[in-house]
């Protein structure tokens, strides 16, 4: 709890100025929602792999909704959060694809198993701190109070091999915290968990036709949690063994432990980029980069048009997902909505934020 007591104080203690131009509270909102995944639809990966599937490796969730009160260099408000980060290897998205389809894989088929997952669903206030250190430099620090009750944080490795059209032989071994019991379906007491995180957002106009901008959520995360489900689970199908006697021995398919304990969660962070330069006139360019490591990469390409004060239209292209959206402010109201597919059956990355921001003249 020290750590982001730290950071504010010494923000607090800064010789800075508030930001410029605040004239008085301004009440704000903001949602963001990004969702994308590289081996099959967002549709077909929430329905069991129902639709087709190509390489890859990753699926994420990054999904938040703000809503609170700023005045000058303070702002107070309350969110609402889920992610769900999941790395596997192309093998395990094959075999559960073929398995659904009912599919059968050649005999001697050999599957790599690794499944990585970090999810969250939390809720709680937030406190932001918004600083203007230099005239071209704007830092704020949020950290937000989160009450969690929804969470998953492990993996699973092994290998598989298929021997006949119905059966596998190999091993595979669960190490896990889970909210639930994904494994055996037990039921589980619903657990605890209490904690933070903190955002740290950095704009810098370097010049006047550059900027740069740099947004890290849950650089700093910490979530304690009571009564979660820890399970250090191994699935074996030798089951059947002779000692050097001769004895027959036989071992359960699945064993290992399985116990409610207290854990500390730490979220991944999220690295979201920007670079813009603005050409004459009121044609600005810029690169977008969102990193999660282990989980997601992604890179786009945008265009905008400013128009006016506080209006501008413009659209993107993700290099990595080949979603097209548009991106555009009206005074008080900003905008991104963008997807690689119109199908919402086929569209495989999601991408949708929206803002509100009125300015209350007390």
């Amino acid at each position: 709890m020290r750590v982001p007591a730290l950071i504010l104080f010494s923000l607090l203690a800064s010789v800075v100025r508030a930001e410029a131009g605040s004239v008085g509270p301004v009440l704000y909102t903001t949602f963001t929602s990004f969702t994308f995944s590289e081996t099959t639809s967002i549709d077909s990966l929430l329905h069991d792999f129902r639709g087709d599937i190509r390489s890859g490796e990753r699926a994420s969730t990054f999904n938040r909704a703000d809503v609170g009160l700023r005045y000058q260099w303070l702002s107070l408000g309350y969110q609402q959060r889920y992610d769900y980060f999941l790395r596997f290897s192309n093998d395990v998205a094959r075999t559960y694809h073929a398995s659904a389809h009912d599919e059968v894989l050649p005999d001697g088929h050999t599957a790599d198993v690794f499944i990585q997952a970090s999810q969250i669903r939390a809720k709680g206030a937030t406190l932001g701190i918004h600083l203007t250190p230099l005239p071209q430099v704007q830092l704020s620090v949020v950290l937000a109070r989160l009450s969690a009750h929804s969470m998953v944080d492990g993996e699973a490795s092994g290998e598989l091999a298929v021997t006949d059209e119905d059966s596998y032989d190999g091993a595979v071994d669960f190490l896990l915290h889970s909210s639930e019991d994904l494994l055996l379906e037990m039921p589980v007491p619903d657990p605890v968990g209490k904690g933070y995180a903190a955002d740290v957002m950095i704009d810098w106009a370097i010049t006047d036709r550059w900027h740069i901008g740099l947004n890290v959520f849950d650089a700093y995360s910490r979530i304690e949690w009571e009564d979660v489900l820890y399970s250090d689970l191994h699935a074996n199908t030798a089951t059947v063994s002779y000692d050097e006697n001769g004895q027959l021995h036989t071992d359960p398919v699945l064993y290992g432990y399985q116990y409610l304990t207290d854990t500390t969660q730490t979220l991944p962070r999220k690295y979201q980029g920007r670079l813009a330069y603005r050409l004459a006139g009121q044609h600005r360019l810029f690169v977008e980069q969102f990193y999660v490591p282990d989980y997601a990469s992604q890179s786009a390409l945008g265009y905008e048009y400013a128009f006016g004060d506080q209006r501008r239209l413009g659209g993107y292209w993700n290099v990595s997902t080949r979603a097209v959206g548009v991106t555009g402010q009206w005074h008080w109201l900003t905008w991104r909505m963008g997807t690689d597919n119109l199908d919402g059956r086929e569209a495989m990355a999601w991408d949708l934020a929206l803002g509100l921001q009125i300015p209350l003249f007390w």
